[in-house]
């Protein structure tokens, strides 16, 4: 173990508030929970950040933003959401087009839809797909990156959080400080020819849907 880090194997018998619990009595700087499970374990995390420990940990939701909806559903007040959030990042994993086959490549009409391409971007964009090598098993694919969505906890949107705005408002909000969506960053991705708009597609659009 590195120096000054201390990690534990969670039990079914002993469950993951108990051990937070006990991690809170060795008084950490920072501590990482793998998951928040369930409405005790959200409690005893807001609760350590309310008093000065940084705490990191995962929520599955569909979005950035959705996670406050998910932490209020778990039954926190909002107002102690707004106190302890410091930032909120979403990622999927999408497939990079492999460098050693990549080549151009022109979007469906689906696709053009789906991703709502502007002629601006259209005009720079540099579209491109793996056409399958014995480099990348003949997949087209190699490798895999990140489409990202950031929110900071800034004064207005942990204002928003505070007042329960609803999930728009809150979507403004972020917005108006730089925040774009994960589509946004992967359709980024897909003008550079990293990926491919299927790609981002299916982790992104689809599972959103879903």
């Amino acid at each position: 173990f590195e120096r000054n880090i201390a990690q534990v194997q969670v039990s079914e018998k002993m469950g993951y508030p108990k051990v937070m619990r006990t991690f809170l009595r060795q008084d950490p700087d920072v501590m990482m929970v793998g998951e928040m499970r369930d409405p005790e374990s959200l409690a005893i995390g807001i609760q350590a950040g309310l008093t000065g420990h940084l705490v990191l940990s995962t929520l599955h939701t569909n979005n950035a933003i959705e996670t406050i909806g998910r932490m209020v559903d778990m039954n926190a007040e909002p107002y102690l959401v707004a106190g302890v959030t410091v930032a909120i990042l979403a990622q999927r994993l999408v497939r990079l087009n492999c460098p050693k086959c990549r080549g151009g490549y022109t979007p469906t009409p689906d696709e053009m839809e789906t991703m709502k391409f502007t002629q601006e971007e259209l005009s720079t964009a540099r579209f491109a797909k793996g056409k399958g090598c014995p480099d990348c098993r003949g997949t087209g694919f190699k490798g895999r990156i990140g489409v990202f969505e950031l929110i900071l906890g800034t004064p207005d949107f942990r204002a928003a959080i505070a007042r329960n705005a609803p999930f728009p408002e809150m979507q403004e909000v972020a917005s108006r400080q730089g925040f774009r969506t994960m589509m946004q960053d992967g359709k980024a991705k897909v003008l550079n020819g990293w990926t491919t708009p299927d790609e981002v597609i299916k982790a992104v659009y689809t599972q959103a849907v879903d």
